[in-house]
């Protein structure tokens, strides 16, 4: 669950460089006169921003949507807010919390899609969406779905097409009662863990054939 990623990132610091468009922003910040070392810090504040979006209840995160935000808008400037102590624990929770889901492996793989569980943890919730993004990056000709156990046992998910072949996603949670999305990324609010063999079925019919490649 995202809870509140857009409030947070709203204000004076949004700018246009805090963003996940890579290249674009990238771009504009050039045409601007920021540097490589300001962008990299651009791009990795805004990562962090979002990330302190994701988690099943406000408890989950390292930081009140509103209390962050009201830092923001204090700080001014991107620059001014990375001097400040609530930015390194933003920081460090951010790459703490990468690191953990690095050492996951996937519980399910096929020649053109992987599945992988996250525990019912705070640390699991937060990173979702970033463990998320990474795989997309890292295995551009793979589609993914990362399931995110709940307390009683149903997983939350979500599905990312192949970055090369940005289709399907959808087509496959709808199948699902509490599924929905885009074509290129998609989730299940709810999946009992008896469905679970029925969505691998489902990613292994939809890109089991890598017919992109």
């Amino acid at each position: 669950m995202v809870i509140c990623a857009a409030h947070v990132s709203s204000g004076p610091l949004s700018a246009r460089l805090v963003t996940t468009s890579r290249e674009p922003a990238r771009r504009l910040a050039k045409k601007v006169g920021v540097g490589e070392p300001e962008i990299s810090f651009l791009r990795h504040l805004g990562r962090c921003i979002n990330y302190n979006g994701y988690g099943a209840e406000l408890a989950d995160l390292h930081f009140h949507p509103d209390a962050l935000y009201a830092e923001l808008y204090q700080a001014e400037t991107p620059t001014a807010f990375r001097d400040s102590h609530s930015y390194s624990i933003l920081s460090d929770g951010y790459a703490a919390d990468l690191a953990a889901s690095a050492a996951l492996e996937p519980v399910e793989e096929g020649g053109g899609y992987a599945l992988y569980q996250l525990p019912n943890e705070a640390w699991a919730r937060r990173v979702s969406g970033v463990f998320s993004n990474h795989l997309v990056r890292a295995h551009p000709d793979r589609a993914h779905a990362v399931l995110t156990e709940q307390v009683d046992g149903a997983f939350l998910v979500s599905v990312r097409a192949p970055f090369a072949h940005r289709y399907g996603a959808s087509k496959i949670c709808t199948q699902f009662d509490t599924g929905g999305g885009r074509e290129a990324a998609a989730g299940i609010n709810r999946l009992p863990g008896e469905h679970v063999e029925k969505l691998i079925a489902a990613l292994a019919a939809e890109y089991g054939s890598q017919s992109w490649l």
